[in-house]
């Protein structure tokens, strides 16, 4: 990293910063006279001289503004050309040279993954903070409205400056990050062109712990590397809108504040039409902030998907009975359930079948933990799932997901890390990469496990696709016998049959 880099970013951001505050205090001495205009109406000549001073100041105070945003735009551009992350670039020259054409759903996985990230980075780093500052900002100016209050004023006043403050305080770590973010977006163009796989993400229901230490060192490596690329990059956001966004109504603050000096009258009438604009923008941004909070909520579950991570408490339950009550859930602004409610008793089989966008997987995930409750409960052995313990879920529950997930190796490297010691089929098999086995061949890995698995909770998210007939009927044939909890995610009739109660899902409905 150039030294430079480093040394003009701190000039710039103390610099501009500490300019971009005096122009507010010069908004100060401007907003206090046109109060003397307003309120001192006695002779001509107070009136020219408070105007001639406006002017002046009104003159200065814009040229410094002009001065900041050209300013601005300089600090905007050295960050665009110097720091901006490099994960598009890196995956597109991946896409040219090595045509990974057939990796596009885990590539645009992980950009997802990376906004979904700087969603909730943004929100927990700044965002959230001035959401907070806005609104108590927005209460103490319609109070000061009501109350001639010197305490108040002072108050509303400091709060200003507190979030007037917020994008220069945290813009303090775009220059610490810039290193790191270099180096984790090397580190990730290796492990892209190692195996983008392995980033697809994890389900460490079905891993033993070598499997589960594995995987998580390599998300949570990628995780951080994305996490430290985006707090960077959210940083160039805060000086960009930041410091543009309070500047252009810091005016309104300040000059509503300290414009009527303590009249009433026209001065109160200046004070109230000045504030009009001010309460407009601040409602606005409370709006936009209560938008982006609901967006932070869909993130975090995205989040939990995709790192395998789930929401868990400390306690074990005592039985597998299944209780969902008044269950009501939205993901991407799409409701999936209102006031959803089923139950089953320990050794039942349940058979969840719908129209697809119905909420069957979903409703698989909130049950593992994967995604994290919004309203109602759901129950295992009368415990709230996110009270239970993460080692209990990880021990009693095998999930079977929709996509085969593995890390690259042989297959009998998968059944060993899988806790599998011996598998049907011959040497010959178990030395096959499995990365080359087709869709059918490498379920029937996972069916091995399945087999063999000793899990109290069964949870099988189609687990007929690329299976053959002979296959499929060995399925049915395990699954009618086995005696455990068992749920079935199916839009086909193959387990109608063996199946104790069929949950029929529709969109936003209940259970028919």
């Amino acid at each position: 990293m150039k030294k430079w880099v480093v040394k003009k970013g701190i000039f710039l951001r103390i610099g501009f910063g500490s300019i971009f505050l005096l122009t507010n205090f010069m908004f100060l001495f401007w907003a206090d006279l046109a109060g003397k205009v307003m309120g001192a109406l006695e002779t001509v000549r107070e009136i020219k001289g408070s105007v001639l001073q406006l002017v002046y100041f009104l003159i200065l105070s814009v040229g410094v503004h002009f001065f900041l945003i050209l300013a601005n735009r300089k600090i905007i551009a050295v960050f665009e050309r110097e720091m901006i992350p490099v994960q598009e670039r890196y995956i597109q020259q991946d896409l040219m040279k090595s045509g990974k054409s057939k990796k596009y759903s885990e590539l645009e996985l992980i950009n997802r993954a990376s906004d979904d990230l700087r969603t909730v980075i943004t929100w927990s780093y700044q965002t959230k903070t001035e959401f907070i500052l806005s609104i108590a900002l927005l209460l103490g100016i319609f109070v000061y409205l009501s109350i001639f209050s010197v305490l108040l004023s002072v108050v509303v006043y400091a709060i200003m400056f507190v979030n007037l403050l917020i994008p220069v305080l945290y813009n303090k770590h775009m220059v610490a990050d810039y290193s790191q973010v270099m180096q984790a977006n090397d580190n990730w163009a290796k492990r892209l062109q190692e195996g983008i796989e392995n980033y697809s993400g994890i389900k460490s229901l079905n891993a033993e712990d070598e499997y589960k230490k594995i995987y998580e060192k390599e998300i949570l490596t990628f995780v951080d590397a994305v996490k430290i690329a985006n707090r960077t990059a959210h940083t160039e956001m805060g000086l960009k809108s930041g410091m543009n966004q309070f500047s252009n109504y810091a005016g309104y603050i300040a000059a509503g504040l300290f414009a009527v000096s303590g009249q009433i009258g026209l001065a109160t009438v200046a004070r109230t039409i000045l504030l009009i604009p001010l309460i407009q923008k601040i409602l606005s941004l409370v709006l936009e902030k209560y938008g982006h909070r609901r967006n932070v909520i869909v993130s975090r579950q995205r989040l939990m998907e995709f790192t395998g991570k789930g929401v868990y408490g400390e306690k074990e339950p005592d039985s597998c009975d299944i209780q969902i009550r008044h269950l009501n859930f939205e993901y991407e602004d799409q409701k999936l359930f209102h006031d959803l409610n089923y139950e089953m008793k320990t050794g039942q089989k349940v058979l969840i079948k719908g129209e697809n966008g119905a909420g069957k997987s979903t409703l698989i995930k909130l049950l593992t933990g994967f995604y994290e409750m919004q309203e109602g409960e759901i129950r295992i052995g009368g415990i709230c799932n996110q009270d239970i313990r993460e080692e209990w879920i990880v021990s009693n529950i095998f999930y079977l997901p929709q996509n085969n997930l593995f890390l690259p190796g042989t297959v009998e490297e998968n059944l060993r890390l899988r806790g599998i010691q011996t598998a049907l089929g011959g040497d010959a098999y178990l030395r096959k990469n499995i990365m080359e086995l087709s869709e059918g061949q490498r379920k029937r890995v996972i069916l091995e496990e399945l087999y063999r698995t000793d899990k109290k909770i069964l949870l099988l998210d189609e687990p007929e696709n690329h299976l053959d007939g002979d296959v499929m009927n060995e399925l049915i044939t395990f699954l009618k016998n086995d005696k455990r909890t068992i749920i079935i995610v199916s839009h086909v009739g193959v387990f109608d049959s063996i199946a104790d109660k069929i949950w029929r899902l529709e969109k936003c409905n209940d259970a028919i």
